[in-house]
Parts: C-alpha cells; structure tokens; sequence
C-alpha cells in the first residue's frame, strides 16, 4: 500500500482472519480496491490458512486426550488438604498448564515459519491457484512425472508407517468419501478393486499445486498400493514410472477430463506395467469420467 496508507501488516492479517472491527474493515476493503499488491497477499494469506486446514483437518475433530484435560485449567481434581500440591501457591499450580499451551503455540508458530521460509508453491498457497488464463502453458509430461514424484513420495512416507498409513480408514468410508469431495472436487468417488484382489485401507487428503489432493491406500495381504486423485490436468495415455532404490516403488499415471491420477506400487514397475491397465479400466469405469483408451 502506499505511504500515506493508515493500514499496516497487522490490519490486514485481521481482516483476513476477520477479527477487524466492521468500520475499519470497510474502510480497508475500500482501499484494497486500487491496491492490487495487497489484494494479492490477502488471497496469499488466505489460501495458507486453507491449507493449513487442510494438512490438520482430521485432527481437528479428534477428542482432546484426557491426560490433557486433566491438566488443564479448571479440569484438575481438587488437591487434597495438606498435600504438597495444596499447600503450593495457585499461581504455581498453573505452571504446568501454562507450559503445555505455551508449547503449542510454538508449534504453530513452527509450521507457519517453516511454510514461509521454505516458500508456498509446492503447498497450493501461491498463485498457482490463480486463473488458468493467468498461467503460462506448461509441458503436461512434466506435469505427469510431477504428479508420479508426489504420489511415489507419499507412498513411501506414509506406507511406511505401521501404526497410521492413514488418516480415515475404511470403517469410516461414507465419512471419507463426504470429506474428498468437499477437498478435492465432487465427482470424486472411492474406487472398489476388489475383484482385482485389493481392499480399501483407508486415505486421506494432501496438499498439492492445484488444492487438495486425496490418497487412498488399498492392501493385498501385506502388500500396499496408493492412488493419488488429483485436480492436475495429466496426460490421458497411462505412463508408468521407476524410482531407483531398496523400495523399488513404481507410478503409473494418466488422466481424464477431470483428474489426474497416480497408482503407486512397492512391486515395481514391471509389475505396474502388466496390471495398471485393468486398474486403471475399473477406476475410470467407477469415477464416471472419460479417458483415451491404453
């Protein structure tokens, strides 16, 4: 904003989490109008938060642990007289209190720092999310080897992960099912490969450079397979990608009028190159979108 602007940084982080008073606001917003540079940091600003939505939503409606509640302030059960704990001084008492919100607040402000100093373009906070008019033309094969980088990486941090390779299991489809939609894009369904051996695990959902992307994860037995559902436009022809190493792990992605997608398998790409057209066949079928023939 100009010089002569009465609105400073702290005034538009308040319009943006509207804890600025009604008159002021109205007053900023008018001013917003010729001042395309702060417009855009407001839509910036906006977009982290989403996304930071996005990356804890699960956890949000996850109920508070009770060995918190029972540290809290006003939750403690009363001390009994002539303990020690009694005879300290309330404000001491409190401490401990103090401290656990006082580490969760550095937590947040962790992660806000780390998104800021690592910069925003690869969590869909930038204007990668502006217009496609407002985009210069990128190749779609890098885009398609972009997807399969991602989709290969969340297979190996996730998949690897014995206790929670995901955030909604498949006891709680419907409530998964609600919940990509409202992220990722409404068409979306949760494909059934049963008849190809594999059963829902669960998924959950993952930022990416076009929004909210959703990653299902199906088991064989003690085999894992990933799907990663994302609003990326890809190349409609399936292409299957190696990455080197002791994982082995394999992508196969193509796209349709709608999604782009990555099917990602620690049995190789060799396997992924015999299977990935049937699989592909049954999730085009389920997902009601069109797509080339392999």
């Amino acid at each position: 904003m100009s010089a002569d602007t009465a609105f400073d940084d702290a005034d538009l982080n308040a319009f943006v989490d509207g804890r600025i008073e009604p008159g002021r606001a109205a007053a900023l917003s008018e001013s917003l109008a010729s001042d395309p540079q702060a417009r855009a940091r407001i839509d910036s600003w906006k977009r982290q938060n989403e996304s930071l939505r996005t990356m804890f939503a699960s956890v949000l409606f996850e109920p508070v642990p009770v060995r918190l509640l029972a540290g809290s302030v006003g939750a403690t059960r009363p001390a009994r007289a002539g303990t020690e704990e009694a005879d300290r001084p309330a404000a001491s008492r409190m401490t401990g209190a103090v401290t656990t919100i006082s580490v969760g607040a550095a937590l947040v402000g962790f992660v806000l720092g780390a998104l800021a100093s690592l910069g925003t373009d690869e969590f869909g906070l930038s204007g990668r999310n502006a217009p496609d008019a407002a985009r210069p033309p990128r190749d779609q094969m890098a885009i398609g080897r972009s997807l399969a980088d991602r989709a290969i990486e969340s297979h190996r941090t996730f998949l690897s992960d014995a206790i929670r390779p995901v955030e909604m299991t498949a006891g709680e489809e419907p409530r998964l099912l609600r919940w990509l939609q409202h992220k990722v894009a409404p068409p979306i369904r949760i494909p059934d490969l049963a008849r190809h051996g594999w059963s829902l695990v669960g998924g959950r959902v993952l930022p990416g450079p076009r929004g909210p992307e959703a990653f299902l994860v199906y088991g064989n037995g003690p085999d894992r397979m990933g799907l990663t559902v994302s609003r990326m436009p890809v190349p409609q022809a399936a292409r299957v990608t190696a990455v080197d190493g002791p994982d082995a792990i394999g992508a196969a992605t193509w796209g349709d009028d709608i999604f782009g997608y990555a099917l990602t398998s620690d049995r190789g790409a060799d396997w992924l190159q015999r299977n990935a057209g049937p699989l592909r066949d049954s999730i085009r079928t389920q997902m009601g979108t069109a797509a080339a023939p392999l």
